[in-house]
């Protein structure tokens, strides 16, 4: 005969509000002096990417005072590339064959339009 285990498990789908139970307070610290020390966003994320897993995304976003964005996005950064990560810079527009020849946006055009002294 099997016996029932009545032992009470936490719960998988429970979020760690405080994320103090598996790190300590000073590391939690710690990178918060760092995430306010931080001047470009993309610093910022990788503070937050460096956080234990058990940080949850509400946990992000009150202790560190970021936007719900930043932290799903952080928490997503670690879970496909890793730990210490950035986002991946955005490329500027593309440049059309008229602007790529004329370099300063000088052109000859411009005689017409000036007013002869």
């Amino acid at each position: 005969m099997e016996t029932e285990d009545t032992t009470e498990r936490p719960s998988m789908n429970s979020t760690n509000k405080t994320c103090n139970s598996c790190c300590g307070k000073e590391i939690i610290d710690s990178f918060k002096q760092g995430y306010i020390g931080s001047e470009t966003k993309y610093e910022k994320y990788e503070i937050l990417t460096s956080l234990p897993k058990c940080c949850t995304i509400d946990f992000m976003e009150k202790e560190f005072g970021c936007k719900i964005y930043m932290a799903r996005k952080a928490t997503y950064l670690r879970s496909t590339r890793g730990t210490f990560t950035r986002p991946p810079k955005q490329i500027g527009r593309s440049l059309s064959a008229i602007e790529i020849a004329i370099p300063n946006g000088e052109d000859d055009s411009d005689d017409e339009t000036q007013i002869p002294n």
